[in-house]
């Protein structure tokens, strides 16, 4: 850690930019932030580090951190609308940071190696996010992406070991090389419909990562085969997609990987022997349609955490589920099956909400 560290402080060193700040305030959290002025019609600034190699010699922030929207200089107010390069570079006590309404944009490194960090909330007005922004935050458990963020920068995530869950947002068209390489804890992913790049080593040195669900119709461009961390992860695609991802350029070296996914209708034989039960569309973003030919008397929706979010009595052949409300990830579907004797079984469908 401490080279890669070294490195960077070095290629900072090495950029022609000069840092100033034109003026600093203590924040409702407690903490002294610096802010440099980059619009006067209308007033902004973003926040930034106090000098070219971030905090030092400075008193660096810790705690939890509750960055303001507006700040006041010599009378006059500022809206607060970004992080600049290296905002909190090497800030290894911040353990969480609220973000306000007014950010839309987070800049390179502006968290890198802030080892400390678990918990970051960005706002929806968020629109890009640097690479390497949350790189070697190795206690970062969560994060929420806003949901206008157009691309995963290179790096992004790299050796965020403690992350187990990520919801990427249909937004985001390409995910950068080497994003998510190193994240240990990540065992299930979804790559939405909107993604049309994936970068080199995206997800190399994911140990934990055992299942992907690449829900693109047209299989996203790979740079190389050298995307996935290894032969034994299971890539399952869209329904009546598996020919185009097979005879894709890289996709088709790892044909002995990928899977049409388990819940497509051409392919569900249930164990229970009910053939005809399906449930679509399935990745879903508002309507969950669940269709069987026998009774059906109640439907669950449970979460990866195993806790019920989505319950609803059918007594019918079909089932109607509003998951508009729903979070964006994994669940299963808990169907309660009445047979022609009246007795009760229960089968559960993996499906996908985004």
């Amino acid at each position: 850690m401490k080279t890669k560290s070294i490195l960077l402080a070095i290629a900072v060193l090495l950029c022609s930019k000069a840092f100033a700040y034109d003026f600093s305030a203590v924040c409702e959290s407690g903490q002294t932030l610096y802010y440099e002025i980059i619009s006067t019609e209308p007033n902004e600034v973003q926040v930034v580090a106090p000098s070219d190699i971030g905090y030092h010699g400075s008193v660096e922030p810790i705690g939890d951190l509750i960055i303001p929207s507006t700040v006041t200089y010599n009378e006059e107010s500022y809206s607060v609308v970004g992080l600049g390069y290296i905002a909190f570079y090497l800030c290894g006590q911040i353990t969480s940071v609220v973000l306000p309404e007014s950010i839309r944009y987070i800049s390179w490194s502006a968290f890198f190696d802030n080892y400390s960090l678990q918990h970051i909330e960005i706002p929806n007005t968020v629109t890009s996010i640097g690479q390497d922004a949350f790189a070697e935050c190795s206690s970062l458990t969560s994060i929420t992406l806003p949901n206008l963020l157009q691309s995963l920068e290179n790096y992004l995530f790299r050796n965020c070991d403690a992350l187990s869950s990520i919801v990427i947002p249909n937004s985001v068209t390409n995910i950068g090389k080497g994003t998510f390489a190193g994240c240990d804890n990540l065992s299930e992913i979804i790559i939405p419909s909107s993604v049309t790049s994936i970068g080199d080593e995206a997800f190399i040195g994911c140990n934990g990562l055992n299942t992907i669900y690449c829900n693109a119709i047209n299989p996203p461009s790979l740079v190389s085969a050298n995307t996935f961390p290894s032969e034994t992860l299971n890539i399952f695609v869209p329904c009546d997609c598996l020919s185009a991802y097979t005879n894709a350029e890289y996709w088709s070296e790892l044909t002995n990987i990928l899977h049409e996914h388990p819940d497509c209708p051409s392919s569900i034989v249930d164990v229970n022997g009910i053939a005809d039960l399906q449930i679509f569309p399935n990745p879903v973003s508002n309507i969950l349609n669940i269709t069987s030919s026998e009774e059906i008397s109640e439907i669950e929706i449970v979460n990866v955490m195993g806790q019920v979010v989505y319950c609803t009595e059918v007594n019918g052949n079909n089932a109607v589920c509003d998951v508009n409300e729903l979070a964006n990830g994994i669940y299963v579907a808990k169907i309660h099956i009445l047979n022609i004797s009246k007795s009760a079984k229960v089968i559960q469908r993996k499906f996908i909400k985004e």
